[in-house]
């Protein structure tokens, strides 16, 4: 019976441990959290950006003929190219009608009045 006690106690400790660290990580992630007026513009421009990215890849999505296959790239830069207008150049690896997967290159214009309402005003395709 005493064989059994250490290892007992060895797995509380680690357990121990592991909690011990997540607890510092998130303590750490909220000390470095701030919400100064220029943080919270930060955000908003990253979250505006992220909504602009999901509406191009929808619209993209939307005329392949196997959206299911698509796979697009990380780090998809947003540009503003007018009053309320941004482009996302991007491309898209996506399986053609013949099942061979080709690489296409977009263009995606949106229309933002407000920066809550995202719509696609341009979609090109190029090779």
């Amino acid at each position: 019976m005493s064989d059994q006690k250490p290892a007992a106690n060895k797995g509380c400790l680690i357990t121990a441990v592991i909690l011990l660290g997540l607890c510092g990580a998130c303590g750490i992630s909220f000390i470095g959290f701030s919400n100064s007026p220029e943080q919270q513009a930060k955000r908003a421009q990253d979250q505006f950006e992220a909504n602009v990215r999901v509406v191009c890849k929808d619209a993209v999505r939307a005329r392949l003929k196997s959206p299911t296959s698509a796979d697009f790239p990380w780090g998809v830069r947003v540009r503003e190219v007018g009053v309320d207008r941004y482009e996302v150049s991007s491309y898209v690896d996506a399986q053609n009608g013949f099942g061979a997967k080709l690489r296409t290159q977009y263009t995606c214009i949106v229309d933002s009045p407000n920066k809550e309402t995202v719509r696609v005003s341009k979609l090109e395709f190029g090779r």
